[in-house]
């Protein structure tokens, strides 16, 4: 089988869809023939401020992380976040009265382009008040955070696709939401629906159903991440394979980057419609926000994809 058609869809769009490789990069810099000579030239003459930039991050982060062990005790993580994002240069642009309101869906489904798509968050909402439903492959950066007492709220998606298996996560996340009912008013289940990442710029893959299934309102976020220098930039923000170290140091390297979340109107699942319905359409919401293609591809067709080129 070809490797752009590994997953069949489920109806007549399909056909559409562009090709599977399309979605992601395969490294971290784009081909000489494609990016062309003026962007590597300025690549060049930037390097050393670049690198002296990075190692300057990688003091003052560790530096962060000390300091909040001292001043999340007082309650004042957001202030720190938004110091620390600030001098590691990331930047956010976000609706703060809508996500901090009762009028914003405590499951908020957002598209998936790179490691720290939600963390920015944290400048708005404190760590207590997000959960955030990431790949296993996050518990490494969640382990870092906590040793320095500053402790992420994570759900982790199952690596088995058994039944059981996902129908553990799946009751992790219904008592989330019950906690979110009826303890913390304000926290916000933070779900990238895609379940992998993709390289935000032809289209999104396929959403997970169960998700959609839980009888409450769906808040769609669409997510936009734009460089220091712009679409010229030969640079990209991650790609399948890279470390999460290695994404880490690329983000210190430039100068800064910016997280544009757009909050869509709030959504549910409409009489006749099921679950996969819904998950589809809100899936379309984010990607006409954006200007993407609502695949029918899956993060099963990611991996598949991936094994094939490793071969």
């Amino acid at each position: 089988m070809p490797a752009e058609a590994l997953s069949p869809a489920p109806d007549k769009k399909a056909y559409l869809d562009p090709p599977l490789s399309s979605l992601f990069y395969t490294q971290r810099w784009k081909p000489f023939s494609e990016a062309g000579f003026w962007p590597f030239f300025f690549l060049t003459l930037y390097f050393p401020f670049g690198a002296l930039l990075c190692v300057v991050r990688v003091v003052l982060f560790f530096a962060f992380f000390l300091i909040g062990v001292f001043f999340t005790q007082f309650g004042w993580e957001r202030i720190i976040f938004q110091l620390a994002y600030l001098c590691l240069g990331y930047r956010w642009k976000y609706d703060a009265s809508f996500l901090r309101s009762t009028r914003c869906s405590q499951l908020i489904v957002c598209n998936h382009v790179s490691d720290f798509d939600g963390f920015t968050l944290y400048s708005l909402l404190p760590p207590k008040n997000v959960v955030f439903v990431v790949s296993p492959h996050m518990r490494f950066l969640a382990r870092v955070s906590s040793f320095f007492g500053i402790k992420p709220q994570v759900v982790y998606r199952s690596a088995s696709p058994t039944p059981a298996a996902k129908d553990s996560v799946r009751q992790e996340l219904v008592q989330v939401l019950q906690d979110a009912r009826t303890k913390v008013r304000l926290r916000r289940l933070i779900v990238f629906a895609e379940g992998a990442e993709t390289n935000g710029r032809v289209g999104m893959l396929r959403f997970g159903k169960f998700l959609f299934g839980l009888g409450m309102p769906v808040q769609p976020m669409a997510l936009r991440i734009r460089n220091a220098f712009g679409a010229w930039w030969p640079g990209r923000t991650s790609y399948p394979g890279d470390s999460i170290i290695r994404n880490f140091l690329y983000f210190f390297f430039v100068p800064w980057h910016t997280f544009e979340y757009k909050l869509l109107p709030p959504q549910v699942i409409r009489e006749g419609e099921t679950d996969a319905d819904f998950a589809d359409r809100v899936q379309r919401l984010i990607a006409d926000e954006l200007g993407l293609v609502a695949t029918q591809y899956t993060f099963r067709d990611k991996i598949a994809l991936f094994k094939l080129k490793d071969r």
